[in-house]
């Protein structure tokens, strides 16, 4: 191991040079294949969603500019990593560290030895499993490090000692009021979401049903009457998801202290987090994604209950 503390930004950067450069891609692109190397199918999923792909008009993959901006500020080292850390859930176990070796093995073994070498790594350069094993032991000291930075809290005079004290209470418990108002929005979520369901496969159902029609005069009558149908319902989709976007922010509010509480708060806050993701939020485009819209109901609704099961124990 290197003799001196390296930050993620360093870590990154480094990576994007050796692995990378030769192909150019944007950073913001780089950075998102960056973070997914070692997550479980679960973990990639929350980061695709908390930085979705597009294509733009020239038919080129893109990230979002906010959440690219978000993406090259890690990679500057201008935004800190830790609280991404927190949101994507990572374990540092040895399933993440035997995910991560088998991930770099795709890469050429050159430029695996290369990388071993900037940071001066001990390793066998025969044997590509130690290389490999040798750079994902630096990059989980690395993450590690970003954790326990995130949760030491310098503390300066009694007067601060005792804020401390309160914020850790505040973070650790609910009170009664919190209990119930969790419950509320809970169950409040739960009944939007499944009337955003049901009206997105009527919006479906109706969709496919139009596609079939063709140009007679009979078709052409019921394809007005269905293009109607179709934007009343897209309005009462459009309403209802406005108040799920309220409700998941209320519920993001009253979670966001309590994260460490129990790991389900804080993926239960990624997909709040995302309703709003314009793959799921503008039904009125072309090739409006339900699928991706489905399956984060039922994340959200899943995590839901698990978050109510253990409510109690807060």
């Amino acid at each position: 191991m290197p003799g001196t503390e390296i930050s993620f930004a360093e870590y990154a950067q480094a990576f994007y040079e050796i692995f990378f450069y030769d192909s150019k891609p944007s950073k913001a692109l780089f950075m998102k294949e960056f973070l997914i190397i070692g997550l479980n199918d679960y973990q990639k999923e929350t980061i695709n969603d908390i930085f979705p792909t597009i294509i733009n008009d020239n038919g080129k993959r893109i990230i979002e500019k906010n959440k690219a901006d978000r993406l090259r500020k890690y990679l500057r080292g201008e935004n800190g990593i830790s609280d991404l850390v927190s949101e994507i859930g990572y374990k540092f176990d040895s399933e993440f560290k035997r995910r991560y070796i088998d991930e770099l093995q795709e890469f050429d073994e050159s430029k695996l030895i290369k990388f071993a070498r900037r940071y001066q790594l001990e390793v066998d350069e025969d044997d590509v499993d130690n290389v490999s094993e040798a750079i994902a032991e630096l990059y989980v000291s690395i993450i590690k490090n970003v954790s326990t930075r995130k949760r030491s809290k310098p503390i300066i005079s009694e007067d601060n000692l005792n804020l401390d004290k309160n914020s850790i209470v505040l973070s650790y418990t609910f009170t009664e009021p919190e209990k119930q108002a969790l419950i509320n929005i809970c169950g409040l979520l739960k009944d939007t979401l499944k009337g955003i369901k049901s009206l997105s496969r009527t919006i479906s159902d109706k969709q496919h049903e139009l596609t079939k029609l063709n140009d007679s005069e009979k078709d052409n009558r019921w394809k007005k009457y269905l293009e109607a149908e179709i934007s009343s319902y897209v309005k009462q989709f459009d309403k209802a998801f406005a108040k799920l976007e309220q409700l998941c922010a209320d519920l993001c509010a009253l979670l966001e202290l309590k994260q460490d509480m129990d790991e389900e708060y804080p993926k239960l806050i990624s997909f709040s987090n995302n309703i709003s993701n314009s793959k799921y939020r503008l039904m009125c485009r072309d090739g409006y994604d339900y699928d991706a819209l489905w399956r984060l109901i039922s994340q959200i609704d899943k995590s839901i209950d698990n978050v109510l099961s253990t409510i109690d124990k807060g």
